[in-house]
């Protein structure tokens, strides 16, 4: 398994910018984004992030974090397959593992270049 460097991503890639590459349909709630946890099923508003912090709580699950474990709780991985997944160094062998779980890293792993280069 490649290294992945969690704080170089962290400082890299915001929050909010994670919850766009996941598709969160999020709506704002003071500071704070609301969203429905596509993970858990929960309802609406269930999701709570918060962009300041860089943290994350899903009231249906008790799950909280930052942007790495917000991938991994929507796509249902381990944080070392999210960080792959938000830094982009996913192998092959790590993309077929996904398709057999029924995770969809093409969709993340494909929209994040024009995201992050500026």
């Amino acid at each position: 398994m490649p290294f992945v460097d969690f704080e170089e991503i962290k400082s890299r890639v915001s929050i909010e910018q994670a919850a766009k590459l996941l598709d969160l349909d999020t709506k704002p709630a003071g500071n704070q984004l609301r969203a429905a946890c596509p993970a858990c099923k929960g309802p609406d508003r269930s999701l709570v992030i918060t962009p300041a912090k860089n943290l994350f709580f899903c009231f249906t699950s008790k799950i909280g974090g930052d942007q790495i474990a917000l991938v991994a709780h929507i796509n249902g991985v381990n944080v070392q397959e999210a960080a792959q997944q938000l830094s982009g160094t996913v192998t092959r062998r790590d993309r077929r593992l996904c398709r057999r779980r029924g995770h969809n890293i093409q969709r993340l792993h494909r929209r994040q270049r024009p995201t992050w280069r500026a």
